[in-house]
């Protein structure tokens, strides 16, 4: 069969067609990079719905198997390059999440990946995906030490990479730094003010859809007693959709926290807004009566009277 009508049976999903006439041409001829890393693709398709330790043992014994045949003809190939790890580390971090772990990626073949990621990097096109891939080895393999500067070097990328773009660079740069900011926080490779000076900084350009991100970031300031920074991250969180019940849980719990703040002096202007909003929505889980954040808000009035906060929720 030509070689052109053997894709055609790759995209049409006639899979296991594909893989005996491509079986049949690499016979014929084994330098063929695309038909390698295809066939690897193919085997993986095949096996998708036996289940994800299926599909470890077909990535084991067919995927990085064939994607190294590839390679060892073409080292850089970026498609290969690709493939390989995003097959490995996704399905390597799908079984753990569900409680059956298992490693492709191990201390004696550690060495070889971290090379098929930093090849990745030294591509132009590519190296986003590279330090993606990067920091996710070193952290299955939990190479704390290396783990940080790769940290910062995918950092520094997306700023200038994507510099003109604010999006691209905020959603892209939120990825690595709450890593970042996780790592030091559970390491404590620098002092404690320090992590809140890096929060404080570069908070302005966080992103991110989990919303317990930002709990943890407001935990973080707390436990380094940076209350305004913490007060800062909640304000942002209370913008999301707040959806979920422990979300609410937390809301409260910093409720009574700024309660406690307030009692002892505590008087940010946002923090009242702070307070009204939770009292407003969330009456039920704190134990007051609806109406109690509008008797609140006419006690600000009178407390405050050159600030919004009073005013905007007594007119609500």
């Amino acid at each position: 069969m030509e070689e052109s009508n053997i894709y055609d049976l790759f995209y049409s999903g006639q899979l296991d067609l594909f893989i005996i006439e491509g079986e049949n041409q690499l016979r014929k001829n084994d330098r063929d990079v695309a038909l390698w890393t295809h066939l690897a693709i193919a085997y993986h398709d095949q096996a998708f719905y036996e289940g994800h330790e299926a599909i470890f043992n077909v990535i084991q014994e067919k995927m990085i198997p064939y994607f190294q045949k590839a390679l060892a003809i073409e080292p850089e190939n970026e498609t290969t390059l690709y493939h390989m790890l995003n097959y490995v580390l996704d399905n390597q971090a799908t079984l753990a999440q569900i409680g059956r772990p298992k490693l492709h990626i191990t201390e004696a073949n550690k060495t070889l990946f971290i090379d098929y990621a930093k090849k990745l990097i030294a591509s132009p096109n590519m190296a986003g995906y590279g330090y993606n891939y990067l920091t996710n080895i070193y952290e299955s393999i939990q190479d704390e030490t290396a783990l940080l500067p790769v940290l910062e070097d995918a950092i520094n990328y997306v700023r200038e990479t994507f510099k003109n773009e604010r999006e691209a660079k905020d959603h892209n740069f939120s990825i690595f730094w709450m890593k970042k900011i996780y790592l030091l926080d559970r390491t404590k490779q620098i002092n404690a003010s320090n992590i809140s000076d890096i929060v404080e900084a570069d908070f302005k350009h966080f992103i991110s859809s989990n919303e317990m991100n930002y709990v943890d970031l407001a935990e973080i300031a707390y436990e380094n007693k940076a209350i305004d920074l913490a007060l800062q991250i909640l304000l942002k969180l209370i913008k999301g959709e707040n959806a979920a019940v422990h979300i609410h849980r937390e809301l409260v719990k910093w409720h009574t926290r700024f309660e406690e703040f307030i009692a002892e002096g505590y008087e940010h202007p946002d923090v009242f807004y702070y307070q009204l909003i939770i009292e407003r929505n969330y009456s039920e889980e704190i134990g007051i009566p609806l109406d109690y954040y509008y008797l609140h808000a006419l006690k600000l009035i009178d407390a405050y009277p050159d600030s919004y906060v009073g005013y905007h929720f007594a007119a609500a």
